[in-house]
């Protein structure tokens, strides 16, 4: 048959044009071997079955939209977890909710570490100790620390590794044992962790726990300044500038002052903030004593500026000298031993001395 609005050929029997779309009039009854239908009424059994799909598939979408909702509501995460990961924390998985714990802080932090580390996740189980040594989200408890500490190096965690030579060194929830701190010190060094690898130099370095060797320490600061460590960058550098495993070389000791003074400190950790307000102290003292740089009070004073404002004693003691003697600075005693006594009360050793001298 064909259609009467187009003229298009069509199948017979069809209720509408299925290239124009247009109703056919000449309807034709339609054998169904028990009763007799109109194309009408196909059509209207068609539309009605194509509509309840339509209401099975919304209301499929509405109870997922709700599972999603109340999933991303019942879980308070940081905003760089999605459902999914959300998802399978309510289920269990352990590295969701390690990853969930990483973006909080404080109690609720402390309570995704303690079921991921239930489960025996290791990373999780290396910060929930660090929970219990800081105090984040729990009482401070050592021992509580350590013992975490223990099961995740055991469970093959670097950071736990390292975390146990720390509590060895400094006797915190276990008898101090520097031999013990010095092999976890090496076991997280040879795993990569740089922290690990600047304790270790220092070890070397002093002949705690191990033999004096300034050379394996000075090789170990190198190791560790090249793969990031703003603390064994400044102690590579004081290496440079003392000669401690190395020959004198006060020039690249202010390079690598220079270095780690140079970092944004708003993008690093507060520890590592304290490094580089340190960096920054030690080029104003390179310049202040013509140490492998031209002798430069004004840019001595400027660097101990920078360095006081960032909570460095040492930089609020030097520039507290600079005004005393008026070097780079106009002579003023008394700003010279305010800025020292400061420095004294807030319990610089050296401050101390120096304010008697005054």
């Amino acid at each position: 048959m064909f259609c009467k609005n187009c003229g298009a050929k069509i199948a017979d029997k069809s209720a509408f044009c299925s290239i124009c779309g247009a109703k056919q009039d000449n309807i034709n009854l339609v054998k169904t071997g028990v009763n007799e239908s109109t194309d009408e009424e196909i059509y209207q059994e068609d539309l009605k079955k194509k509509k309840k799909r339509l209401l099975i598939l919304g209301a499929v979408i509405a109870i997922f939209a709700a599972g999603v909702f109340c999933v991303n509501n019942s879980i308070t995460a940081g905003p760089q977890i999605g459902f999914s990961t959300k998802l399978q924390a309510i289920l269990g998985d352990a590295e969701a909710e390690y990853k969930i714990a990483n973006s909080l802080h404080g109690a609720e932090k402390f309570m995704w570490l303690e079921k991921s580390a239930s489960k025996g996740h290791a990373d999780a189980q290396a910060e929930l100790g660090y929970c219990y040594y800081s105090g984040e989200g729990a009482v401070k408890d050592f021992k509580e620390a350590l013992k975490w500490f223990q099961r995740a190096a055991d469970n093959g965690s670097v950071y736990g590794q390292f975390r146990m030579g720390w509590a060895y060194s400094n006797g915190e929830g276990v008898a101090k044992d520097q031999k013990l701190a010095v092999s976890w010190y090496k076991k997280a060094a040879d795993n990569g962790n740089t922290a690990a690898m600047n304790n270790l130099a220092v070890c070397y370095a002093n002949g705690e726990g191990v033999a004096k060797d300034t050379k394996k320490s000075f090789e170990l600061y190198q190791e560790a300044s090249e793969k990031g460590n703003l603390l064994s960058t400044l102690n590579l550098a004081r290496a440079y500038e003392l000669g401690e495993g190395t020959n004198i070389d006060k020039k690249k000791a202010f390079e690598l002052y220079k270095k780690v003074a140079s970092k944004d400190s708003t993008l690093y950790s507060d520890e590592d903030k304290e490094y580089v307000a340190r960096g920054i102290y030690n080029v104003g003292k390179m310049y202040f004593w013509g140490n492998g740089v031209e002798k430069n009070y004004e840019e001595a004073v400027k660097y101990f500026n920078l360095a006081k404002n960032q909570g460095n004693m040492d930089a609020l003691c030097g520039l507290g000298i600079a005004y005393y003697f008026g070097q780079g600075v106009p002579v003023d005693r008394e700003q010279g031993k305010k800025l020292v006594r400061e420095a004294s009360e807030r319990g610089h050793a050296r401050a101390k001395s120096l304010l008697k001298l005054m």
